[in-house]
């Protein structure tokens, strides 16, 4: 279903940093699942940083058609987890 003229589709997503500043051990299974290793270095990698509540999730989900969650109005809570 399309939102905003976006085609919405499920992608698989992966922290590729954890809290403790280490990559994270599913990232070599996840790589080989997504059929990266036959890639080589022939793929995208998108990394956004910024200060809470800027958009982050919304640019994502609007540029490419991710489905991460964005705070309302309302609940005002923290939606997605990044580094100390």
């Amino acid at each position: 279903m399309a939102q905003n003229g976006i085609q919405n589709h499920m992608t698989e997503r992966l922290q590729v940093i954890g809290e403790e500043q280490r990559f994270t051990t599913d990232l070599s299974s996840s790589i080989e699942n997504w059929g990266l290793l036959e890639k080589g270095f022939n793929y995208d990698l998108v990394a956004v940083f910024g200060s809470q509540s800027s958009g982050k999730s919304t640019l994502l989900n609007r540029v490419f058609g991710t489905t991460f969650e964005v705070m309302d109005e309302a609940d005002r809570r923290q939606t997605t987890k990044g580094l100390p």
